[in-house]
């Protein structure tokens, strides 16, 4: 079966993993830009999530997490993120709010 260039971007993506995740990432949006319509797209959103989510870049993971429920909401992969973004965002706020004490705390004194 011959694939197509979009499937060729996502295997060269998935093959980098390993060895250079910057430039796998990179190759990943590729795959995103090059059709945002597609599955493949979908997969591709979600491996940089999570890549930025073990990597706890928070905001760069929900919004790719994000873009998936926008653009897939159906996918496999949607459904996989529900929870995390709502994890996430619970994380994020409760570092707002801990930010926010520490400065009244400061202000204070």
């Amino acid at each position: 079966m011959e694939l197509n260039q979009q499937e060729i971007m996502y295997q060269k993506a998935e093959s980098l993993i390993s060895n250079n995740l910057e430039q796998a990432i990179e190759s990943f949006k590729d795959v995103i830009k090059y059709d945002e319509t597609t599955e493949l797209a979908s997969f591709a959103a979600y491996a940089i999530g999570y890549y930025y989510d073990e990597s706890t870049k928070i905001d760069s993971a929900m919004k790719y997490y994000t873009w998936i429920q926008d653009n897939h909401p159906r996918s496999d992969q949607s459904d996989a993120v529900v929870n995390r973004l709502y994890t996430l965002n619970l994380v994020l706020n409760s570092l707002q709010i801990d930010t926010l004490s520490t400065s009244e705390i400061r202000e204070e004194n």
